[in-house]
């Protein structure tokens, strides 16, 4: 049914020349709506009741609330669409069918998955994690990368809003990064649709502001705030690599793999101790992409191109 209001307000914008086929962004739209929902009001009594940090001031936390909104209803989706459907388009022509069709899935491949939908829902599911894990990796190790990423993290106030936090450019970089994977592995639309869903919910619950935390063997199994709280602390000057763990996204499996799982419980304050990147905090959400974007091209040394940011006007020390 939104296909139908996308269709006619493409029409009225002037872009239904460049949209064609307005279902599968209406698609992405209301998993954008579903998830506005699920954070904006099933997961608020885990702040209410049992937050990990109470603040007498949300300066902070606000602008994270139009990144969200953003990212879900407009740039990210769009975006993301532009990108896929052709690239989907060619992808279909490399292996002379449709990709959309039931016939193309990984279970040509292995016939044992394609005889069990469940197991192959789950198949992508973990291989779609695991990307999602690597390219986490990638985010804080690329200079250019964590120039753009470094917005997401210096959020002094994480809440249930700020796993959409972050720059444009880097949000549709990860969308693209998965999404394409998404088609060479052979991942129905709808199977791709429920899969990021799902995802987004962990990821938000995870970032939410809340001492919650799934136990001594759930917590192996799904990530949960208290995890990804650490991979968002503070760096500790005498601990100066304790906070370069818990990439996972949503199985933090992948962490302890690869020793990168931090498990000792404790509440630790978030952000970053740079004062350029740690002055996002006081900048609206159009300041904080100018920011993150002039950050990402002195990584890849185009400095003339933007003036060095402004230090901030709150000091990296005080916490709010």
């Amino acid at each position: 049914m939104l296909a139908h209001v996308v269709g006619p307000a493409l029409a009225i914008t002037g872009l239904a020349g460049v949209v064609t086929e307005p279902t599968g962004l209406a698609e992405l739209l209301v998993i954008g709506l579903a998830q506005i929902f699920v954070v904006g009001v099933l997961f608020l009594p885990f702040e209410t009741w049992a937050p990990a940090e109470r603040w007498t001031d949300r300066r902070y936390s606000r602008v994270d609330v139009v990144h969200t909104l953003v990212n879900l209803l407009g740039i990210v989706p769009f975006g993301t669409y532009l990108v896929l459907i052709p690239l989907g388009d060619a992808v279909s022509r490399l292996f002379g069918q449709d990709l959309a069709e039931p016939g193309w899935h990984l279970g040509n491949l292995i016939p044992w998955l394609g005889a069990h939908p469940l197991v192959l829902f789950m198949t992508y599911f973990v291989i779609l994690d695991f990307a999602s894990w690597v390219m986490h990796r990638l985010q804080h190790q690329l200079g250019w990368w964590w120039a753009l990423h470094s917005l997401h993290h210096s959020q002094r106030q994480m809440s249930r809003w700020s796993d959409d936090r972050g720059n444009i450019i880097d949000s549709v970089l990860q969308s693209l990064f998965i999404g394409v994977l998404g088609l060479f592995i052979g991942v129905a639309p709808v199977e791709y649709g429920v899969i990021v869903f799902l995802g987004k919910m962990i990821e938000n619950l995870s970032h939410a502001n809340t001492r919650l935390h799934f136990g001594p063997l759930f917590d192996k199994l799904l990530v949960d705030p208290r995890f990804h709280r650490q991979h968002h602390m503070l760096a500790d000057p005498e601990h100066p690599d304790l906070h370069n763990c818990n990439f996972g996204f949503v199985f933090p499996i992948w962490d302890i793999i690869f020793r990168t799982a931090l498990y000792d419980g404790k509440l630790r304050p978030t952000g970053v101790d740079d004062p350029e990147v740690d002055a996002d905090n006081g900048r609206s959400w159009w300041e904080q992409q100018v920011a993150s974007t002039g950050r990402m091209l002195r990584a890849l040394g185009l400095d003339r191109l933007v003036p060095k940011a402004e230090p901030s006007a709150t000091p990296a020390g005080e916490r709010a």
